[in-house]
Order: structure tokens, then sequence, then C-alpha cells
């Protein structure tokens, strides 16, 4: 039967003020699923991020958007986009359906969480380029596998480790400046974001000698201790 499902469904909601403990109170089977999928992300997000486990999921959703297509038995999410002052989630993939709705089979789906700056700050993983509007916005390192009746939520460690590390240098100052580079370097490549951008330079204008002919002109700077670290580092990456 599930073969013969197709079709496309949208669904949009903005303004709003929905507690998710409330979807319980739908008489409907898959709201009440997504509900579970939903808490069981956020709540396995929150504990990795050092927050409380209602950190992320007791503020109401304000905007919902769901956008998704069903053919030939496989649920394709074309955007799940839930946002709450705390956070913005969005997940993006497929879902293989079974006859039993429960075992259905979740296709390691990536899910991209974005933090308030108050949040993101809390967590450790505040760092001024990864601001999006009003939510820090960190590379992805969430996915949710396994099946609607029994999800199970992967955290990249190594990925969140690299992040923890350049958000804490945001905030802290350890060892000196080489040391620092260093760190920042090490933990853009654990997070895949690369080495931290390097400040503009000033122009500076140009010298001329006391006999008019211009000044030699500036050589080229040498790769910093960083960038020497991340080049090394990247061949070890997988």
């Amino acid at each position: 039967m599930r073969k013969n499902l197709d079709g496309t469904f949208s669904a949009s909601l903005s303004e709003a003020d929905v507690m998710i403990a409330d979807l319980d109170e739908l008489e409907n089977e898959n709201v009440r699923t997504l509900k579970r999928l939903i808490l069981y992300v956020l709540k396995g997000v929150s504990v990795s991020l050092g927050l409380p486990p209602d950190g992320l999921t007791h503020p109401p959703l304000t905007n919902i958007s769901l956008k998704s297509e069903i053919a030939q038995g496989q649920l394709r999410l074309e955007e799940c986009r839930l946002i709450n002052q705390e956070m913005t989630a969005n997940a993006v993939g497929g879902v293989q359906l079974a006859d039993e709705l429960p075992q259905s089979v979740i296709q390691n789906i990536p899910i991209q969480i974005g933090l308030s700056t108050n949040v993101a700050k809390r967590a450790k993983v505040y760092r001024e380029d990864r601001v999006q509007g009003a939510y820090a916005v960190p590379p992805p390192f969430v996915r949710l596998t396994g099946t609607l009746g029994a999800p199970k939520v992967s955290i990249d460690k190594k990925v969140l480790s690299g992040l923890v590390l350049s958000g804490v240098l945001e905030r802290n100052k350890i060892g000196d400046e080489q040391t620092q580079e260093i760190l920042r370097g090490l933990g853009g490549l654990l997070s895949g974001e690369g080495p931290p951008p390097k400040p503009t330079p000033t122009e500076e204008p140009q010298d001329t000698s006391p006999d008019g002919d211009e000044a030699k002109p500036t050589p080229t700077p040498k790769p910093s201790d960083v960038e020497k670290v991340f080049n090394i580092l990247q061949g070890f990456r997988k």
C-alpha cells in the first residue's frame, strides 16, 4: 500500500505560539510521531551541548515550515524547519516508508541547528562568523537515524569538539598569540570550517627612497603557523 502513496505536502505557520507538549492533544498519530522525533532530537542536542534537557524545547514554536513529497514508498523532506526564541532546526532527507509506520527507516538525515546568540555563548559554540540574523549557525553536527518508532540521534563528536574549541577561544585567551592561532586552526579543522578568516590587512602608503626611487615591494608573507598546522593535519583527515 505504501508504494501507492504519491503526492506532495506543504504546511507553514508563522507568528505562532505552539508548545511542543501540546501536540499530544491532537488526535493524530502522525503528529504524535513527529512530536516524539522533535523532542528526541532537541533533547539530544541540549545534552550534548551541556544545556538543560528541556532548554531548547520549552519555549513555544513561533514558526513551523514543512515541505515534503512521497513517491514510490519514499518520504522526501525538502524542508522541516522549526523556530523558537532559543533555536532553529531544519531537516532535509528521506524516510523509507514501511507498512507499519513506526518501522519506517530514517535515512541518516542531517539536522542543521542554529542557537540564539545567548544560548550559543552558554554552550561555548558562539563565534561571530557563525551568526546569521538572531542565531549562531555552526556546521551540522547532528544526524537522525533508526526508525520512526525507535529513532537514534548521532552527534559528530569531532565536529562538536571543534565548535567548542573555537567558541572557547572566541571569549577566552589561552596561552600566547601563537598558541591561540594554532588552537583556532585545530578547531577549524575538527569542525570542518577551515582556518579562521584572516583580518583584512590595512594598505599602507607606498614609501619612496630619499632619491625619489620607489621602495622595493613588500615580500609575500610566509604562511602563518596556523596555516602550517592546518595543512599538516588536513593530510590526516579522512
